[in-house]
C-alpha cells in the first residue's frame, strides 16, 4: 500500500474519512497536516459573514450549526468514552505527527515535504488552491476527495446542488489533482442513494461514511493509475460556486431541511454503534 499523508480540517467529516484507515493501517499514515484556517484562509467569523452574503443566512447558519454541532458531539464523544473521532484525536492515539498549516508554517511544511517526498497526500476538506510546485511533491499522486459523482456539481455545495437538480443518486469521487480545482484523474468513484426524507446534513454524513470504507481499496489502487482507461474530469460547465439563496429557498421549499436535531442525536447512536461492534 502507498505511504500517504494527509492534508484536511479538523472536523468530524475528515475525521470520518479517515478512520478505517488508521484503525486498519496506521502505518501506511506517515504524517496529518491540518489546516486552522477556513476557506480563504478566513477566521471563522469572516467566513460566516461571507457566506451569509453570498448564500443568505439560513444556509450560513446551517453550516454553522454542522460544523460547530457534530464537532461539539465529537468532543464530548472522546472526553465521555475515550473513543476518538477527530483527526488529530485519532492521529495521537496511533502516534501519527499532527502539524498544523497557517500562513506562517505553510512555507515551512512545504520544504518538509519535498525533502520527506510521501507517496500519496490525500486532501479532504481542504480549501487551499495547490499550484504545481506543491501537486508535484508526492512521489505517486495528489489525489482530493469530493463529494457528488465529478464531473457533477464540482465546487462548492455539491450535496446541496445534487438535492436541488433532483438527483436520486450522489456520491463522492477520489481524484488526482490539478491547479484547477475538482479537475484531474478519476481514481475511485463511489454512489451513494439519496433519501427523500433525510436532510442535506445527514446525506452529507452519509456520503462520507460510505467512501471512507473504500480509502484503503482507493490506495492500492494508485499504482494502476494511468493503466487502461482514464477517466478525465472536466468541470467548466459543471461548477458551482457558493449556493445562491434562490438555491437554499428552492430546497426548503420542497420539504427539506437543511439541518435537524435528528440529524445531531443520529450521529450519536452512530458513535454508540459504532462502540457496540
Amino acid at each position: 500500500m502507498a505511504k500517504a499523508c494527509f492534508f484536511l480540517s479538523n472536523d468530524v467529516f475528515a475525521g470520518l474519512m479517515i478512520r478505517p484507515l488508521l484503525d486498519k493501517e496506521p502505518a501506511s499514515v506517515s504524517a496529518i497536516y491540518i489546516e486552522q484556517e477556513m476557506v480563504g484562509q478566513r477566521s471563522p467569523l469572516e467566513t460566516f459573514l461571507y457566506v451569509a452574503g453570498k448564500s443568505g443566512i439560513r444556509y450560513a447558519l446551517y453550516q454553522a450549526v454542522e460544523l460547530i454541532g457534530y464537532l461539539l458531539l465529537a468532543v464530548i464523544w472522546e472526553l465521555y468514552t475515550g473513543r476518538v473521532v477527530l483527526p488529530s484525536s485519532q492521529a495521537k492515539k496511533q502516534g501519527i505527527p499532527v502539524f498544523f498549516i497557517n500562513k506562517q508554517t505553510w512555507p515551512v511544511i512545504v520544504e518538509q515535504l519535498r525533502r520527506e517526498r510521501p507517496d500519496v497526500i490525500l486532501c479532504v476538506r481542504f480549501s487551499r488552491i495547490l499550484k504545481q510546485d506543491v501537486l508535484g511533491i508526492p512521489l505517486k499522486a495528489m489525489i482530493n476527495f469530493h463529494g457528488s459523482l465529478l464531473p457533477k456539481y464540482a465546487g462548492l455545495g455539491s450535496v446541496l446542488q445534487a438535492v436541488r437538480h433532483g438527483e436520486k443518486y450522489t456520491g463522492g469521487t477520489f481524484h488526482t489533482m490539478t491547479e484547477h480545482v475538482d479537475e484531474g484523474v478519476i481514481v475511485k468513484q463511489i454512489t451513494v442513494p439519496i433519501d427523500q426524507s433525510e436532510s442535506i446534513s445527514s446525506l452529507h454524513v452519509k456520503i462520507y461514511r460510505t467512501c471512507s470504507q473504500e480509502i484503503l481499496e482507493m490506495l492500492d489502487e494508485i499504482d494502476e493509475l494511468g493503466k487502461g482507461h482514464v477517466k478525465q474530469i472536466s468541470v467548466k460547465e459543471n461548477y458551482f460556486s457558493f449556493p445562491a439563496e434562490e438555491h437554499v429557498a428552492q430546497v426548503t421549499a420542497r420539504g427539506r431541511k437543511l439541518i435537524a436535531f435528528r440529524d445531531l442525536i443520529g450521529f450519536w447512536k452512530s458513535l454508540a454503534r459504532e462502540e457496540q461492534s
